[in-house]
């Protein structure tokens, strides 16, 4: 078996996302106390457009990261 898991190099890749990811758990925190001041101080029909355009950013961050695994597993 550890000869098997040394030729795939899965080692390697997972010691790579997990550096590259040791941030991601903070992203929906400080995400939902931005969200929560922003809802808190600013006016209703503010708060839906920022509303729209947090939730397309947070959409096109999670398209972004679906490729780059992607492209991580390709190799």
């Amino acid at each position: 078996m550890d000869l098997m898991e040394n030729k795939t190099g899965l080692p390697e890749m997972m010691k790579h996302c997990t550096r590259g990811c040791r941030w991601c758990p903070f992203m929906p925190l400080v995400f939902g106390i931005v969200m929560l001041l922003i809802g808190y101080f600013l006016d209703v029909g503010t708060v839906r457009v920022l509303g729209l355009i947090l939730s397309g950013v947070v959409i096109v961050m999670g398209l972004f990261c679906f490729t780059m695994m992607r492209s991580m597993f390709r190799r």
